[in-house]
């Protein structure tokens, strides 16, 4: 009943890794999945996944923000070996600077051998949030790095914050008219993403 007057959900922050909370989240998500709500995964729930990658399998509408090492595990489960580093350096050198100046908050970049977009693929598109210094955002055909700098870590909770304004963002940007200006519905919910990277 919860999930009919939800819209988005967010799962993670405070979770646990206790096998009866796991099991609920894991029945959370799929009744939620079955409703074609966007779902953000964040902490626990991103230990959950390594688990089960068929939580998320080809589902869209989920939005995973791993840190560095919650992305690694997920990587690793996926293909068995440990991601490659992305140099964001060497991929938009130089542009981060101009792009800040303008007022730009992301910076659109070559998906090449990024590990987000090959995870993001293979999961079937789904869209990742990679957190660090710069996040990295992709869904598997696009990538776009949040270049509004904050800290090299964010502080404890910084990510459930991240995760709780994806999930508002996800929705704005799902339920939103972007698709009348031009934008596919992939592109806007990598945009609220972005937005929500932005904030935190």
């Amino acid at each position: 009943a919860l999930l009919d007057r939800s819209h988005a959900l967010v799962v993670g922050p405070g979770l646990g890794r206790d096998p009866e909370s796991l099991d609920a989240a894991s029945d959370l998500i799929k009744k939620a999945k079955d409703r074609d709500i966007p779902i953000v995964l964040d902490g626990d729930a991103l230990f959950l996944l390594t688990q089960d990658l068929s939580l998320v399998q080809d589902y869209r509408n989920a939005v995973l923000t791993p840190n560095v090492v919650e992305f690694g595990r997920l990587f690793k489960a996926m293909f068995d070996e440990d991601p490659p580093k992305y140099d964001f350096e060497a991929a938009v050198r130089g542009k981060a600077s101009q792009a800040r100046e303008s007022g730009e908050i992301g910076l659109w970049a070559d998906v090449g051998d990024s590990a987000v977009a090959r995870l993001a693929s293979a999961l079937g598109h789904v869209t990742i949030v990679q957190k660090g210094e710069f996040d990295l955002i992709s869904d598997g055909h696009k990538l776009v790095v949040s270049i509004t700098q904050g800290s090299t870590r964010r502080c404890g909770g910084q990510g459930d914050v991240l995760a709780g304004t994806t999930g508002l963002f996800a929705h704005w940007a799902l339920s939103s008219e972007f698709g009348k200006e031009g934008l596919a519905k992939d592109e806007t919910l990598l945009l609220g993403a972005l937005g929500a990277s932005a904030l935190t």
